[in-house]
Protein backbone atom coordinates (compact mmCIF):
# COMPACT_ATOMS: atom_id res chain seq x y z
CA UNK A 1 0.00 0.00 0.00
CA UNK A 2 1.38 3.60 -0.63
CA UNK A 3 0.68 6.84 1.44
CA UNK A 4 1.67 9.95 1.03
CA UNK A 5 3.13 11.67 3.99
CA UNK A 6 3.09 15.51 3.94
CA UNK A 7 4.82 16.93 6.62
CA UNK A 8 7.62 19.64 6.46
CA UNK A 9 9.65 18.58 10.13
CA UNK A 10 12.49 16.37 8.80
CA UNK A 11 12.69 14.63 11.92
CA UNK A 12 9.05 13.43 12.29
CA UNK A 13 9.36 13.04 8.93
CA UNK A 14 11.95 10.36 8.98
CA UNK A 15 10.53 8.69 12.05
CA UNK A 16 7.12 7.85 10.42
CA UNK A 17 8.78 7.00 7.30
CA UNK A 18 10.93 4.65 9.15
CA UNK A 19 7.89 2.82 10.94
CA UNK A 20 5.62 2.88 8.13
CA UNK A 21 8.25 1.22 5.80
CA UNK A 22 8.68 -1.65 8.19
CA UNK A 23 5.06 -2.16 8.06
CA UNK A 24 5.90 -3.03 4.32
CA UNK A 25 3.96 0.24 3.55
CA UNK A 26 5.29 2.33 0.48
CA UNK A 27 5.54 5.95 1.51
CA UNK A 28 5.76 9.25 -0.51
CA UNK A 29 7.40 12.47 1.24
CA UNK A 30 6.54 15.96 0.42
CA UNK A 31 6.55 19.15 2.30
CA UNK A 32 4.26 21.68 0.54
CA UNK A 33 0.98 21.15 -0.43
CA UNK A 34 1.30 21.69 -4.26
CA UNK A 35 3.53 18.78 -4.68
CA UNK A 36 1.41 16.76 -2.91
CA UNK A 37 -1.90 17.56 -5.14
CA UNK A 38 0.64 16.83 -8.17
CA UNK A 39 1.65 13.42 -6.68
CA UNK A 40 -2.32 12.67 -5.85
CA UNK A 41 -3.06 13.27 -9.69
CA UNK A 42 -0.59 11.24 -10.48
CA UNK A 43 -0.03 8.27 -8.54
CA UNK A 44 -2.74 6.30 -6.49
CA UNK A 45 -2.97 6.65 -2.51
CA UNK A 46 -4.27 4.69 0.32
CA UNK A 47 -3.75 6.95 2.53
CA UNK A 48 -2.96 10.90 3.41
CA UNK A 49 -1.11 11.52 6.71
CA UNK A 50 -1.29 15.59 6.73
CA UNK A 51 0.93 17.62 9.53
CA UNK A 52 -1.19 20.87 10.01
CA UNK A 53 0.90 22.72 12.56
CA UNK A 54 4.54 22.04 10.66
CA UNK A 55 3.65 22.25 7.38
CA UNK A 56 4.63 25.46 5.50
CA UNK A 57 0.82 25.76 4.23
CA UNK A 58 1.39 29.86 4.31
CA UNK A 59 3.85 32.22 4.94
CA UNK A 60 1.34 33.30 7.95
CA UNK A 61 1.46 30.64 10.34
CA UNK A 62 -2.01 31.62 11.38
CA UNK A 63 -3.87 30.63 7.98
CA UNK A 64 -1.60 27.20 8.06
CA UNK A 65 -5.12 25.73 9.83
CA UNK A 66 -7.58 27.09 7.18
CA UNK A 67 -5.20 26.19 4.33
CA UNK A 68 -4.76 22.42 5.74
CA UNK A 69 -9.00 22.40 6.22
CA UNK A 70 -9.27 23.61 2.21
CA UNK A 71 -6.81 21.26 0.85
CA UNK A 72 -8.73 18.48 2.40
CA UNK A 73 -12.16 19.66 1.31
CA UNK A 74 -10.73 19.83 -2.19
CA UNK A 75 -9.15 16.33 -2.16
CA UNK A 76 -12.72 15.44 -1.66
CA UNK A 77 -14.09 17.79 -4.29
CA UNK A 78 -11.82 16.29 -6.61
CA UNK A 79 -13.38 12.94 -5.71
CA UNK A 80 -10.20 11.42 -4.12
CA UNK A 81 -11.69 8.93 -1.68
CA UNK A 82 -8.85 7.78 0.72
CA UNK A 83 -8.69 7.59 4.15
CA UNK A 84 -7.38 11.28 4.89
CA UNK A 85 -5.23 11.62 8.68
CA UNK A 86 -4.67 14.99 10.43
CA UNK A 87 -2.23 15.76 12.80
CA UNK A 88 -2.30 18.05 15.34
CA UNK A 89 -0.32 20.13 18.08
CA UNK A 90 -3.84 21.08 19.33
CA UNK A 91 -6.49 19.02 20.81
CA UNK A 92 -9.93 21.35 20.49
CA UNK A 93 -12.74 19.64 19.87
CA UNK A 94 -13.79 22.84 17.24
CA UNK A 95 -10.60 21.51 15.89
CA UNK A 96 -11.71 18.33 15.71
CA UNK A 97 -14.73 18.80 14.42
CA UNK A 98 -13.67 21.02 11.83
CA UNK A 99 -11.07 18.44 10.38
CA UNK A 100 -13.56 15.68 10.37
CA UNK A 101 -16.31 17.93 8.25
CA UNK A 102 -13.63 19.22 6.00
CA UNK A 103 -13.30 15.59 5.31
CA UNK A 104 -10.53 13.92 6.95
CA UNK A 105 -11.25 10.26 8.85
CA UNK A 106 -8.87 10.64 12.07
CA UNK A 107 -7.43 13.60 14.30
CA UNK A 108 -4.36 12.77 16.31
CA UNK A 109 -2.66 14.78 18.58
CA UNK A 110 0.96 15.29 19.26
CA UNK A 111 3.24 14.11 20.69
CA UNK A 112 2.52 11.49 18.51
CA UNK A 113 2.77 7.78 20.30
CA UNK A 114 3.97 5.68 17.45
CA UNK A 115 2.21 2.78 18.20
CA UNK A 116 -1.01 4.18 18.64
CA UNK A 117 -0.20 5.74 15.54
CA UNK A 118 -0.31 2.33 13.50
CA UNK A 119 -3.36 0.82 14.72
CA UNK A 120 -5.01 3.90 13.97
CA UNK A 121 -3.69 3.53 10.19
CA UNK A 122 -4.22 0.16 9.91
CA UNK A 123 -8.09 1.10 11.08
CA UNK A 124 -8.52 3.63 8.47
CA UNK A 125 -7.30 1.10 5.88
CA UNK A 126 -9.99 -1.63 7.02
CA UNK A 127 -12.41 0.83 6.79
CA UNK A 128 -11.35 2.22 3.27
CA UNK A 129 -11.94 -1.53 2.27
CA UNK A 130 -15.13 -1.66 3.40
CA UNK A 131 -16.16 1.52 1.53
CA UNK A 132 -19.30 0.30 0.05
CA UNK A 133 -19.40 0.03 -4.21
CA UNK A 134 -22.51 1.10 -6.03
CA UNK A 135 -22.93 -1.85 -8.21
CA UNK A 136 -20.70 -5.34 -7.95
CA UNK A 137 -20.54 -6.61 -11.17
CA UNK A 138 -19.42 -9.88 -12.48
CA UNK A 139 -19.72 -10.64 -16.46
CA UNK A 140 -23.79 -9.69 -16.72
CA UNK A 141 -24.43 -10.28 -12.96
CA UNK A 142 -25.16 -7.28 -10.90
CA UNK A 143 -25.67 -6.87 -7.64
CA UNK A 144 -26.69 -3.24 -6.84
CA UNK A 145 -25.48 -2.82 -3.06
CA UNK A 146 -28.32 0.44 -2.22
CA UNK A 147 -31.31 -1.24 -3.15
CA UNK A 148 -30.20 -4.74 -2.80
CA UNK A 149 -31.43 -5.89 -5.65
CA UNK A 150 -29.64 -8.94 -7.56
CA UNK A 151 -30.17 -9.16 -11.72
CA UNK A 152 -28.84 -11.03 -14.27
CA UNK A 153 -29.60 -9.18 -17.91
CA UNK A 154 -33.27 -8.48 -16.94
CA UNK A 155 -33.92 -11.47 -14.62
CA UNK A 156 -34.02 -10.34 -10.36
CA UNK A 157 -32.51 -13.46 -8.73
CA UNK A 158 -34.20 -13.95 -5.32
CA UNK A 159 -32.19 -14.77 -3.06
CA UNK A 160 -32.41 -15.96 0.82
CA UNK A 161 -30.42 -13.51 3.46
CA UNK A 162 -27.35 -15.90 3.75
CA UNK A 163 -26.95 -16.47 -0.18
CA UNK A 164 -27.14 -12.71 -0.21
CA UNK A 165 -23.73 -11.98 2.14
CA UNK A 166 -22.36 -14.98 0.70
CA UNK A 167 -22.41 -13.32 -2.96
CA UNK A 168 -21.94 -10.35 -1.42
CA UNK A 169 -19.11 -11.31 0.10
CA UNK A 170 -17.31 -12.98 -2.68
CA UNK A 171 -17.97 -9.98 -5.20
CA UNK A 172 -16.33 -7.49 -3.13
CA UNK A 173 -13.61 -9.91 -2.68
CA UNK A 174 -12.25 -11.50 -5.95
CA UNK A 175 -9.87 -14.19 -6.01
CA UNK A 176 -9.89 -14.20 -2.04
CA UNK A 177 -10.07 -17.86 -1.04
CA UNK A 178 -12.60 -18.22 2.35
CA UNK A 179 -12.24 -21.38 3.93
CA UNK A 180 -15.72 -23.02 5.43
CA UNK A 181 -14.57 -21.43 8.79
CA UNK A 182 -14.35 -18.00 7.53
CA UNK A 183 -17.69 -18.08 5.90
CA UNK A 184 -19.46 -19.54 8.98
CA UNK A 185 -17.23 -16.35 10.65
CA UNK A 186 -18.62 -13.61 8.05
CA UNK A 187 -22.22 -15.22 7.14
CA UNK A 188 -23.40 -16.71 10.46
CA UNK A 189 -24.99 -14.61 13.29
CA UNK A 190 -23.08 -15.08 16.85
CA UNK A 191 -24.78 -17.42 18.61
CA UNK A 192 -25.39 -19.67 15.57
CA UNK A 193 -23.35 -23.30 15.71
CA UNK A 194 -23.97 -24.33 12.30
CA UNK A 195 -21.29 -27.35 10.98
CA UNK A 196 -19.48 -26.72 7.90
CA UNK A 197 -21.82 -28.65 6.25
CA UNK A 198 -23.92 -26.00 6.43
CA UNK A 199 -21.58 -24.14 4.35
CA UNK A 200 -21.47 -26.47 1.57
CA UNK A 201 -25.52 -26.15 1.07
CA UNK A 202 -25.19 -22.57 1.22
CA UNK A 203 -22.93 -22.75 -1.80
CA UNK A 204 -25.28 -25.51 -3.48
CA UNK A 205 -28.37 -23.31 -3.16
CA UNK A 206 -26.75 -20.02 -4.52
CA UNK A 207 -24.79 -21.55 -7.38
CA UNK A 208 -28.54 -23.36 -8.43
CA UNK A 209 -29.94 -20.21 -8.14
CA UNK A 210 -27.29 -18.59 -10.58
CA UNK A 211 -27.50 -21.58 -13.09
CA UNK A 212 -30.98 -21.19 -12.92
CA UNK A 213 -31.03 -17.65 -14.48
CA UNK A 214 -28.99 -18.63 -17.40
CA UNK A 215 -25.20 -18.57 -15.74
CA UNK A 216 -23.59 -20.86 -17.71
CA UNK A 217 -19.98 -20.07 -16.26
CA UNK A 218 -19.51 -21.01 -12.84
CA UNK A 219 -19.47 -17.95 -10.90
CA UNK A 220 -17.84 -19.81 -7.15
CA UNK A 221 -14.92 -22.02 -7.43
CA UNK A 222 -13.78 -24.83 -5.17
CA UNK A 223 -10.16 -25.10 -4.42
CA UNK A 224 -9.80 -28.42 -2.96
CA UNK A 225 -8.66 -28.34 0.82
CA UNK A 226 -8.66 -24.75 0.92
CA UNK A 227 -12.32 -23.51 0.45
CA UNK A 228 -14.23 -21.18 -1.95
CA UNK A 229 -13.58 -18.24 -4.03
CA UNK A 230 -15.20 -15.83 -7.18
CA UNK A 231 -14.16 -17.47 -10.13
CA UNK A 232 -12.76 -14.75 -12.71
CA UNK A 233 -14.79 -13.68 -15.36
CA UNK A 234 -15.10 -15.22 -18.60
CA UNK A 235 -14.92 -11.73 -20.24
CA UNK A 236 -11.50 -10.84 -18.09
CA UNK A 237 -10.22 -14.67 -19.47
CA UNK A 238 -10.85 -12.83 -23.07
CA UNK A 239 -9.38 -9.63 -22.72
CA UNK A 240 -5.65 -11.42 -21.33
CA UNK A 241 -6.08 -13.46 -23.98
CA UNK A 242 -6.49 -10.73 -26.47
CA UNK A 243 -3.58 -8.79 -25.03
CA UNK A 244 -1.18 -12.00 -25.72
CA UNK A 245 -2.41 -12.30 -28.61
CA UNK A 246 -1.42 -8.46 -29.70
CA UNK A 247 1.83 -8.76 -27.81
CA UNK A 248 2.64 -12.16 -30.46
CA UNK A 249 1.82 -9.68 -33.05
CA UNK A 250 4.07 -7.22 -32.33
CA UNK A 251 6.66 -9.32 -31.44
CA UNK A 252 6.82 -10.39 -35.07
CA UNK A 253 9.37 -7.91 -36.31
CA UNK A 254 11.76 -8.48 -33.44
CA UNK A 255 11.20 -12.04 -33.91
CA UNK A 256 12.88 -11.80 -37.48
CA UNK A 257 15.79 -9.65 -36.22
CA UNK A 258 16.48 -12.29 -33.98
CA UNK A 259 17.11 -15.01 -36.40
CA UNK A 260 18.93 -12.53 -38.63
CA UNK A 261 21.41 -11.57 -36.22
CA UNK A 262 21.40 -16.06 -35.24
CA UNK A 263 21.83 -16.50 -39.20
CA UNK A 264 25.04 -13.13 -39.26
CA UNK A 265 26.98 -15.19 -36.37
CA UNK A 266 27.00 -18.36 -38.24
CA UNK A 267 28.33 -16.29 -41.67
CA UNK A 268 30.49 -13.69 -40.11
CA UNK A 269 30.98 -14.73 -36.60
CA UNK A 270 32.54 -12.21 -34.16
CA UNK A 271 32.65 -11.98 -30.70
CA UNK A 272 30.12 -8.74 -30.81
CA UNK A 273 27.50 -10.62 -32.86
CA UNK A 274 27.97 -14.12 -31.12
CA UNK A 275 27.25 -11.90 -27.44
CA UNK A 276 24.19 -10.39 -29.11
CA UNK A 277 22.87 -13.88 -30.73
CA UNK A 278 23.55 -15.44 -27.28
CA UNK A 279 21.11 -12.33 -25.40
CA UNK A 280 18.54 -12.84 -28.60
CA UNK A 281 18.44 -16.60 -27.52
CA UNK A 282 18.62 -16.40 -23.95
CA UNK A 283 15.24 -13.94 -24.68
CA UNK A 284 13.88 -16.23 -26.56
CA UNK A 285 14.00 -19.05 -23.75
CA UNK A 286 11.77 -16.42 -21.54
CA UNK A 287 9.32 -15.08 -23.80
CA UNK A 288 8.69 -17.93 -25.83
CA UNK A 289 7.89 -19.99 -23.01
CA UNK A 290 5.40 -18.30 -21.30
CA UNK A 291 3.71 -17.90 -25.27
CA UNK A 292 3.09 -21.37 -24.51
CA UNK A 293 6.13 -22.67 -26.45
CA UNK A 294 7.33 -25.17 -24.40
CA UNK A 295 9.49 -26.72 -27.15
CA UNK A 296 10.20 -23.27 -28.51
CA UNK A 297 11.75 -22.24 -24.84
CA UNK A 298 14.00 -25.69 -24.83
CA UNK A 299 15.13 -25.49 -28.58
CA UNK A 300 16.16 -21.02 -27.39
CA UNK A 301 18.03 -22.68 -24.87
CA UNK A 302 20.53 -25.34 -26.78
CA UNK A 303 20.82 -21.94 -29.19
CA UNK A 304 22.25 -20.42 -26.11
CA UNK A 305 24.55 -22.87 -25.38
CA UNK A 306 25.61 -23.41 -28.98
CA UNK A 307 26.63 -19.49 -28.98
CA UNK A 308 28.71 -20.14 -26.45
CA UNK A 309 30.49 -22.87 -27.70
CA UNK A 310 34.54 -22.50 -29.34
CA UNK A 311 34.81 -23.14 -31.68
CA UNK A 312 30.79 -23.16 -32.82
CA UNK A 313 29.36 -26.14 -34.47
CA UNK A 314 27.70 -25.00 -36.91
CA UNK A 315 25.50 -27.70 -38.59
CA UNK A 316 24.10 -28.34 -35.05
CA UNK A 317 23.34 -24.12 -34.57
CA UNK A 318 21.89 -24.31 -37.96
CA UNK A 319 19.92 -27.80 -37.40
CA UNK A 320 18.35 -25.67 -34.23
CA UNK A 321 17.68 -22.30 -36.22
CA UNK A 322 15.22 -24.40 -38.56
CA UNK A 323 13.57 -26.43 -35.77
CA UNK A 324 12.62 -22.81 -33.79
CA UNK A 325 11.32 -21.47 -37.41
CA UNK A 326 9.35 -24.72 -37.62
CA UNK A 327 7.71 -24.60 -34.04
CA UNK A 328 6.61 -20.79 -34.31
CA UNK A 329 4.68 -21.83 -37.48
CA UNK A 330 2.10 -22.46 -34.89
CA UNK A 331 -0.22 -19.93 -33.04
CA UNK A 332 0.81 -19.40 -29.18
CA UNK A 333 -1.10 -21.58 -26.53
CA UNK A 334 -1.89 -18.28 -25.11
CA UNK A 335 -4.30 -19.95 -22.39
CA UNK A 336 -2.22 -21.21 -20.41
CA UNK A 337 -1.35 -17.50 -19.28
CA UNK A 338 -5.01 -17.19 -17.48
CA UNK A 339 -4.20 -19.21 -14.82
CA UNK A 340 -4.99 -17.64 -11.61
CA UNK A 341 -3.07 -17.61 -8.35
CA UNK A 342 -5.04 -19.96 -5.60
CA UNK A 343 -4.96 -17.16 -3.37
CA UNK A 344 -5.29 -13.37 -3.55
CA UNK A 345 -2.57 -11.47 -3.69
CA UNK A 346 -2.44 -8.68 -1.08
CA UNK A 347 -4.10 -5.56 -1.71
CA UNK A 348 -2.01 -2.76 -3.76
CA UNK A 349 0.69 -5.42 -4.27
CA UNK A 350 3.39 -3.90 -6.49
CA UNK A 351 5.96 -5.54 -8.27
CA UNK A 352 9.24 -4.21 -9.89
CA UNK A 353 10.69 -6.45 -12.73
CA UNK A 354 14.23 -6.26 -13.77
CA UNK A 355 14.52 -7.96 -17.19
CA UNK A 356 15.69 -6.27 -20.27
CA UNK A 357 13.65 -9.18 -22.59
CA UNK A 358 10.96 -6.20 -23.24
CA UNK A 359 8.89 -8.94 -24.22
CA UNK A 360 8.63 -10.80 -21.50
CA UNK A 361 8.40 -7.84 -19.70
CA UNK A 362 5.06 -7.19 -21.28
CA UNK A 363 3.78 -10.63 -21.17
CA UNK A 364 4.30 -10.38 -17.64
CA UNK A 365 2.72 -7.05 -16.68
CA UNK A 366 -0.38 -8.85 -18.47
CA UNK A 367 -0.70 -11.92 -16.59
CA UNK A 368 0.38 -9.97 -13.00
CA UNK A 369 -1.87 -6.71 -13.80
CA UNK A 370 -5.39 -9.04 -14.50
CA UNK A 371 -4.44 -10.43 -10.68
CA UNK A 372 -4.55 -7.05 -9.37
CA UNK A 373 -0.69 -6.53 -9.10
CA UNK A 374 0.96 -3.00 -9.87
CA UNK A 375 3.91 -4.03 -12.31
CA UNK A 376 6.83 -1.66 -13.13
CA UNK A 377 9.63 -2.27 -14.99
CA UNK A 378 13.08 -1.81 -15.59
CA UNK A 379 15.54 -3.07 -18.06
CA UNK A 380 18.99 -2.07 -16.56
CA UNK A 381 20.27 -1.60 -13.13
CA UNK A 382 20.37 1.61 -13.32
CA UNK A 383 16.73 2.28 -14.00
CA UNK A 384 16.05 -0.48 -11.39
CA UNK A 385 18.38 1.22 -8.43
CA UNK A 386 16.57 4.56 -9.46
CA UNK A 387 12.89 3.53 -9.23
CA UNK A 388 13.97 1.67 -6.29
CA UNK A 389 15.01 4.77 -4.85
CA UNK A 390 12.25 6.95 -5.56
CA UNK A 391 9.44 4.01 -4.52
CA UNK A 392 9.99 1.02 -3.45
CA UNK A 393 7.98 -2.19 -4.15
CA UNK A 394 6.37 -4.94 -2.53
CA UNK A 395 8.59 -7.90 -4.35
CA UNK A 396 11.48 -7.68 -7.04
CA UNK A 397 11.68 -10.29 -9.48
CA UNK A 398 15.49 -10.18 -11.17
CA UNK A 399 16.88 -11.81 -14.06
CA UNK A 400 20.40 -12.46 -13.54
CA UNK A 401 21.54 -11.15 -16.77
CA UNK A 402 21.67 -8.16 -17.21
CA UNK A 403 23.14 -5.48 -20.14
CA UNK A 404 25.15 -3.13 -18.46
CA UNK A 405 25.44 -5.07 -14.62
CA UNK A 406 26.38 -8.56 -13.33
CA UNK A 407 23.13 -9.75 -12.01
CA UNK A 408 24.70 -11.51 -8.99
CA UNK A 409 26.54 -8.03 -8.15
CA UNK A 410 22.85 -6.25 -8.23
CA UNK A 411 21.61 -9.31 -6.01
CA UNK A 412 23.90 -8.27 -3.62
CA UNK A 413 23.38 -4.59 -3.40
CA UNK A 414 19.86 -4.85 -3.55
CA UNK A 415 20.03 -7.60 -0.56
CA UNK A 416 21.99 -4.99 1.45
CA UNK A 417 20.33 -1.90 0.33
CA UNK A 418 16.98 -2.99 0.79
CA UNK A 419 16.64 -6.12 2.84
CA UNK A 420 13.03 -5.88 3.42
CA UNK A 421 12.32 -6.43 -0.14
CA UNK A 422 12.33 -10.26 -0.81
CA UNK A 423 13.68 -10.59 -4.24
CA UNK A 424 12.87 -13.43 -6.94
CA UNK A 425 15.18 -14.88 -9.66
CA UNK A 426 13.74 -15.86 -12.81
CA UNK A 427 16.75 -16.75 -15.03
CA UNK A 428 17.14 -19.33 -17.76
CA UNK A 429 20.77 -20.12 -16.04
CA UNK A 430 20.32 -23.39 -13.73
CA UNK A 431 23.68 -24.32 -13.15
CA UNK A 432 24.09 -25.74 -9.07
CA UNK A 433 26.62 -22.92 -8.83
CA UNK A 434 24.48 -19.90 -9.65
CA UNK A 435 21.50 -21.95 -7.13
CA UNK A 436 24.00 -21.76 -4.34
CA UNK A 437 25.05 -17.89 -5.19
CA UNK A 438 21.51 -16.82 -5.28
CA UNK A 439 21.03 -18.31 -1.99
CA UNK A 440 24.09 -16.60 -0.47
CA UNK A 441 23.34 -13.51 -2.03
CA UNK A 442 19.91 -13.14 -0.18
CA UNK A 443 17.82 -14.19 -3.24
CA UNK A 444 14.35 -15.93 -1.81
CA UNK A 445 13.13 -18.29 -4.77
CA UNK A 446 14.95 -19.03 -7.98
CA UNK A 447 12.73 -19.95 -11.05
CA UNK A 448 14.52 -20.74 -14.27
CA UNK A 449 12.93 -19.69 -17.28
CA UNK A 450 10.12 -20.77 -19.08
CA UNK A 451 8.34 -19.62 -15.46
CA UNK A 452 4.59 -20.69 -16.04
CA UNK A 453 2.28 -18.60 -14.31
CA UNK A 454 0.89 -20.70 -11.43
CA UNK A 455 5.00 -21.38 -10.80
CA UNK A 456 5.17 -17.40 -10.52
CA UNK A 457 2.11 -16.97 -8.47
CA UNK A 458 3.11 -20.13 -6.42
CA UNK A 459 6.28 -18.59 -5.38
CA UNK A 460 5.68 -14.63 -5.19
CA UNK A 461 2.45 -15.53 -2.60
CA UNK A 462 4.48 -17.97 -0.59
CA UNK A 463 7.45 -15.03 0.01
CA UNK A 464 4.81 -12.17 0.10
CA UNK A 465 3.17 -14.41 3.10
CA UNK A 466 6.27 -14.97 4.74
CA UNK A 467 7.02 -11.54 4.68
CA UNK A 468 3.55 -10.27 6.42
CA UNK A 469 3.49 -12.92 8.68
CA UNK A 470 6.95 -12.93 9.82
CA UNK A 471 6.27 -11.81 13.22
CA UNK A 472 3.38 -13.90 13.87
CA UNK A 473 3.74 -16.31 17.29
CA UNK A 474 1.55 -18.99 17.94
CA UNK A 475 1.80 -21.45 20.97
CA UNK A 476 0.65 -25.24 20.58
CA UNK A 477 0.15 -26.96 23.59
CA UNK A 478 -0.22 -30.86 22.94
CA UNK A 479 0.93 -33.87 24.92
CA UNK A 480 1.65 -35.74 21.59
CA UNK A 481 5.16 -34.22 20.32
CA UNK A 482 4.93 -35.49 16.97
CA UNK A 483 1.42 -33.38 16.43
CA UNK A 484 3.77 -30.27 17.56
CA UNK A 485 6.63 -31.41 15.01
CA UNK A 486 4.23 -31.55 12.13
CA UNK A 487 2.40 -27.98 12.91
CA UNK A 488 5.83 -26.75 13.40
CA UNK A 489 7.07 -28.02 10.01
CA UNK A 490 3.58 -26.71 8.28
CA UNK A 491 3.87 -23.21 10.05
CA UNK A 492 7.55 -21.99 10.01
CA UNK A 493 7.83 -21.90 5.80
CA UNK A 494 5.07 -19.14 5.97
CA UNK A 495 6.98 -17.25 8.10
CA UNK A 496 5.26 -17.94 11.33
CA UNK A 497 7.31 -18.92 14.71
CA UNK A 498 5.58 -21.47 16.73
CA UNK A 499 6.58 -22.38 20.50
CA UNK A 500 5.38 -25.99 21.69
CA UNK A 501 4.43 -27.39 24.54
CA UNK A 502 4.16 -30.67 25.87
CA UNK A 503 3.46 -30.43 29.41
CA UNK A 504 0.27 -28.25 30.24
CA UNK A 505 1.55 -27.81 34.09
CA UNK A 506 4.21 -25.39 32.67
CA UNK A 507 1.10 -23.29 30.45
CA UNK A 508 0.79 -20.33 32.57
CA UNK A 509 4.47 -19.51 32.46
CA UNK A 510 4.95 -20.18 28.37
CA UNK A 511 2.15 -18.04 27.61
CA UNK A 512 3.39 -15.33 29.54
CA UNK A 513 6.76 -15.68 28.24
CA UNK A 514 5.80 -16.54 24.43
CA UNK A 515 2.99 -13.53 24.34
CA UNK A 516 1.71 -15.41 21.01
CA UNK A 517 -0.68 -14.36 18.64
CA UNK A 518 -2.60 -17.85 18.46
CA UNK A 519 -2.75 -20.59 20.83
CA UNK A 520 -3.45 -24.21 19.38
CA UNK A 521 -4.67 -26.74 22.28
CA UNK A 522 -5.60 -30.51 21.67
CA UNK A 523 -8.65 -31.69 24.13
CA UNK A 524 -7.10 -34.44 25.93
CA UNK A 525 -3.91 -34.08 28.34
CA UNK A 526 -2.54 -35.39 31.32
CA UNK A 527 -2.90 -33.19 34.33
CA UNK A 528 -4.98 -29.94 32.97
CA UNK A 529 -7.22 -30.40 29.60
CA UNK A 530 -7.20 -28.16 26.88
CA UNK A 531 -10.89 -27.15 27.59
CA UNK A 532 -9.47 -25.91 30.98
CA UNK A 533 -6.65 -24.23 29.82
CA UNK A 534 -8.99 -22.46 27.40
CA UNK A 535 -11.30 -21.18 30.54
CA UNK A 536 -8.32 -20.13 32.42
CA UNK A 537 -7.37 -17.64 28.92
CA UNK A 538 -10.69 -16.54 28.75
CA UNK A 539 -10.93 -15.53 32.20
CA UNK A 540 -7.88 -12.97 32.14
CA UNK A 541 -8.12 -9.76 30.98
CA UNK A 542 -5.56 -9.22 29.20
CA UNK A 543 -5.50 -13.21 27.14
CA UNK A 544 -9.55 -13.16 26.66
CA UNK A 545 -9.26 -11.91 23.45
CA UNK A 546 -6.70 -14.42 22.45
CA UNK A 547 -7.66 -16.57 19.17
CA UNK A 548 -7.50 -20.02 20.35
CA UNK A 549 -8.12 -23.26 18.24
CA UNK A 550 -8.77 -26.35 19.19
CA UNK A 551 -7.07 -29.67 17.69
CA UNK A 552 -8.49 -33.36 18.20
CA UNK A 553 -9.30 -36.51 17.13
CA UNK A 554 -12.66 -35.88 18.73
CA UNK A 555 -15.58 -35.08 16.12
CA UNK A 556 -19.07 -36.10 17.63
CA UNK A 557 -21.14 -32.91 18.48
CA UNK A 558 -20.86 -32.76 22.46
CA UNK A 559 -17.47 -32.18 22.50
CA UNK A 560 -17.69 -29.95 19.45
CA UNK A 561 -20.82 -27.69 21.65
CA UNK A 562 -17.79 -28.30 24.78
CA UNK A 563 -15.29 -26.66 22.61
CA UNK A 564 -17.11 -23.46 21.36
CA UNK A 565 -18.67 -23.09 24.92
CA UNK A 566 -15.54 -22.68 26.30
CA UNK A 567 -14.68 -19.88 24.11
CA UNK A 568 -12.66 -21.48 21.18
CA UNK A 569 -12.47 -19.85 17.64
CA UNK A 570 -11.92 -22.87 15.61
CA UNK A 571 -12.13 -26.58 15.47
CA UNK A 572 -9.80 -28.59 13.15
CA UNK A 573 -9.87 -32.41 13.49
CA UNK A 574 -7.00 -34.82 13.42
CA UNK A 575 -5.43 -36.02 11.42
CA UNK A 576 -4.38 -33.27 10.19
CA UNK A 577 -4.89 -31.88 5.96
CA UNK A 578 -2.21 -29.60 6.00
CA UNK A 579 -3.49 -27.36 3.06
CA UNK A 580 -6.99 -26.59 5.66
CA UNK A 581 -4.95 -26.08 9.00
CA UNK A 582 -2.29 -23.28 7.16
CA UNK A 583 -5.01 -21.78 5.89
CA UNK A 584 -7.44 -21.86 9.16
CA UNK A 585 -4.47 -20.43 11.39
CA UNK A 586 -3.67 -17.39 8.80
CA UNK A 587 -6.81 -16.28 8.63
CA UNK A 588 -6.79 -16.08 12.93
CA UNK A 589 -3.71 -14.82 12.78
CA UNK A 590 -4.38 -11.86 10.10
CA UNK A 591 -7.86 -11.13 12.33
CA UNK A 592 -6.63 -11.36 15.65
CA UNK A 593 -7.02 -8.59 18.23
CA UNK A 594 -4.33 -9.37 20.63
CA UNK A 595 -2.15 -8.78 17.56
CA UNK A 596 -3.89 -5.45 16.70
CA UNK A 597 -3.47 -4.52 20.88
CA UNK A 598 0.20 -5.68 20.41
CA UNK A 599 1.27 -3.26 17.52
Amino acid sequence: MRFLLIEHDSILASQLSELLIAQRYSVNLTEDSQTALQLLETYGYDLVILDTTRLMWDAESDLSWNKALEFCRNLRLQGHQMPIMILSETDVTADRIAALEAGADDFVTQPIDLHELLVRVRTLLRRGKETVEEVLTWENLRFNCSTGEVTYHTQILHLTPKEYRLLELFLRNPSKVFSRSALLDRIWNPGEFPSEQAVNTQIKGLRQKLKAVGIQSEVIESLYGLGYRLKPAPTRETEVFDAIAQIWQQFQPKLQEYFAVFEQALTHPSSEVQKQARMFAHQLVGSLGTFGFAEGSTIARQLEQGFRSEPLDHNLISERIEALKAVLKHKPESRKLSEQPAQQFPSGTRVLLIDDDMTLTAQMQVVLSANGIQVESASDSATARMMLAHNPPQLILLDLMLPDEDGFKLLEDLNAEFSSIPVLIMTSRDQLSDRVAVARLGGRAFLQKPVAPEQLFQAMMQVLEVQQHSDYQVLIVDDDPQICSIVRTLLEPWGVRVTALSDPRSFWAVLEHSAPDLLILDIEMPNFSGLELAQVVRNDMRWSGLPILFLSAHRDTETVRQVFTVGADDYVSKPIVDAELIARVLNRLERSPVRRRKV
